[in-house]
């Protein structure tokens, strides 16, 4: 029971994604409309890491080519390089789970690829101005970008919380509205579906139709 209350306390619940998300939206565009690129990063660094369910290196080594975007089922490729674990394999992970994520992602794919002039080897979290475009950034200055993603939930949540809390999330959400223990392993990277299972009874919000929903969204605005 302690290690349950421990993990749920290390879980987004659905109300603080969707406060994270409002948030860095409303930042992410100035009164002129032009982007705040710190924010719209910082979305999309908070994105892969809690509704996609990525590893910190995971989201360092993600290329512009990784992002599919196109058909029924949109999907973010994990290169056998770009991951971690005594046996790294390459995976998919669905972006059809949730159409607010796949909106935003590749709303900053867009932005990206104007960017580098259509380099689909460049990495995915970059920033402009950075004299060496093929250096990944460093694991701390991700970090802090996903720190500064999340400040709107407070300091005393924020201290509970790290982007791989964004993992826990993914799974702990994704088994709550129903989909397969199988198919969350798959798409998460672990090696054991055991390990998947220990984010069964994690949350209990009911059932949604969409990962992280909101009534009030329309992701085209």
């Amino acid at each position: 029971m302690n290690s349950l209350i421990e993990l749920q306390t290390r879980v987004f619940l659905l109300p603080e994604i969707l406060k994270v998300v409002d948030d860095l939206r409303a930042k992410r565009t100035s009164t002129t409309g032009v982007h705040s690129e710190s924010h719209f990063r910082n979305l999309a660094v908070f994105r892969l890491a809690t509704c996609c369910g990525m590893r910190c290196k995971e989201i360092q080594h993600s290329q512009l080519r990784d992002f599919h975007f196109a058909g029924e089922r949109p999907y973010v490729q994990v290169r056998k390089e770009a991951t971690k674990g005594p046996n790294p394999r390459p995976r998919k992970i669905p972006l059809w789970w949730d159409h607010g994520t796949k909106f935003d992602l590749e709303d900053f794919w867009n932005y990206r690829m104007l960017q580098t002039n259509d380099n689909p080897t460049a990495y995915f979290i970059m920033h402009p101005y950075q004299r060496d475009q093929t250096k990944i950034v460093e694991r701390k200055k991700m970090y802090r970008r996903f720190m500064n993603a999340i400040r709107c939930l407070g300091e005393e949540r924020c201290k509970q919380l790290s982007p791989h809390s964004g993992r826990h999330s993914f799974c702990s959400h994704m088994l709550n509205i129903g989909h397969s223990a199988a198919a969350v392993r798959d798409a998460a990277g672990h090696c054991n579906i055991s390990i998947t299972n220990t984010y069964l009874h994690a949350l209990d919000n009911g059932t949604l139709p969409d990962a992280f929903a909101n009534d009030d969204d329309d992701w085209t605005k």
